[in-house]
């Protein structure tokens, strides 16, 4: 079992501890990625994994949102061939 701290971005700045379970791949990965030199601790590495698929996400559902958005653009188009 792999322990670390991690924070989130929010009003507060505070670490909270918490317990992860990795599989051996994963741990592996993120102890080569801490070898590497990239970042200091596994929790680095994870607190990074955390943001960037925050940042997917928040992407993802803004594409939606255009999309939804153009969908009912054309909808209200009245459409000639």
């Amino acid at each position: 079992m792999l322990i670390f701290t991690h924070s989130f971005v929010m009003k507060e700045r505070r670490m909270s501890n918490i317990s992860v379970n990795l599989t051996p791949y994963w741990k592996e990965w993120a102890d080569a990625r801490v070898k590497s030199g990239r970042y200091n601790n596994v929790s680095e590495v994870v607190r990074e994994a955390l943001r960037l698929l925050e940042y997917q996400e928040r992407e993802r559902e803004a594409r939606l949102r255009d999309l939804h958005a153009g969908i009912a653009g054309v909808r209200d188009e009245e459409v000639t061939l």
